[in-house]
């Protein structure tokens, strides 16, 4: 969890356990690799993206962020293997529909630590120094 600065109870939130597509292992793609541009979103499960790592593998079920100004972001996964050209560019399904009202085509994408803005609800923070469990439920909101 990462608090988004000066939001109160929103936080940036992440899969620490997925950080990058099964491809890439345990390395971490560079900023210039990880982030490209949506061209065109086709309908609102399928995206023509480019800009990511020249013949990367986005495979069945890995994350992928899509997004816009002003702290505007979400999370789908991708449906299907999907091998990216030599410019890092090709068409993706998504399993989660992206709110096209919100996301077009001057939308970028990320897969290195792809990630969402969440608002905690209900937070149960605990305040005793011997006390170390906090529970929370949380809602994706996109601004």
């Amino acid at each position: 969890l990462e608090r988004v600065e000066g939001s109160g109870y929103f936080v940036n939130v992440h899969d620490v356990f997925r950080p990058r597509p099964r491809s890439e292992g345990n390395t971490p793609l560079s900023a210039g690799d990880a982030t490209g541009d949506v061209v065109t979103i086709n309908t609102s499960v399928q995206v023509a993206i480019t800009g990511l790592k020249p013949n990367l593998v986005l495979d069945d079920g890995c994350f992928i962020e899509f997004r816009m100004t002003g702290n505007r972001k979400c999370v789908s996964r991708v449906d299907g293997d999907v091998a990216l050209d030599g410019f890092g560019a090709g068409t993706v399904n998504l399993r989660e529909a992206i709110n096209t009202s919100i996301f077009d085509n001057t939308a970028t994408v990320n897969v290195e630590k792809p990630s969402v803005i969440m608002k905690l609800t209900s937070p149960t923070l605990p305040r005793a120094w011997g006390e170390r469990r906090a529970s929370f439920s949380a809602v994706e909101r996109q601004f």
